[in-house]
């Protein structure tokens, strides 16, 4: 509850801030009279005095710390470069299909672009820590330990 009382005791010192700015660049550009430049004075020591208040550098440290972390940046990374070899795969059907490209090329390069699909599909369960489905039957295949004579 302390951070909450502090929070919005700076919402509260930022506002009369604000306010106090406003009004001293009125009295400052209306200064016809010596009474509001004496006016504008007392603002300048309000702001000065409200300034010297908020913990400009103890909301600076909260923030950096407070601020949620990115997680699962590996899979997120490989994640990303999946959907980019998917886009690939997508325009160099596209262009098969139109005649930019040979037809034998094309399918060549769809074919390294599945290899490498394959790959990091393999990466991202590696990184999410789940195994293939021909991990898991290999590893139902091979004998234990009490199996083996």
């Amino acid at each position: 509850m302390p951070a909450l009382r502090s929070n919005s005791r700076t919402v509260l010192l930022a506002i009369i801030l604000f306010v106090a700015l406003i009004a001293a660049i009125v009295m400052i550009y209306d200064s016809a009279s010596p009474g509001r430049s004496l006016l504008g004075g007392a603002l300048l020591a309000v702001i000065v005095w409200t300034a010297a208040q908020i913990p400009v550098v103890q909301l600076i440290r909260e923030t950096v710390t407070n601020r949620p972390r990115p997680r699962f940046l590996a899979l997120r990374s490989q994640t990303v470069q999946l959907l980019a070899e998917i886009r690939r795969l997508n325009g160099i059907a596209e262009d098969e299909k139109r005649g930019f490209r040979d037809q034998r090329t094309a399918e060549l390069e769809m074919e390294a672009i599945d290899t490498r699909m394959r790959e990091l599909l393999a990466g991202i369960r590696d990184v999410a820590g789940v195994t293939s489905p021909e991990d898991q039957a290999e590893e139902s295949e091979a004998p234990t330990s009490a199996e083996a004579p």
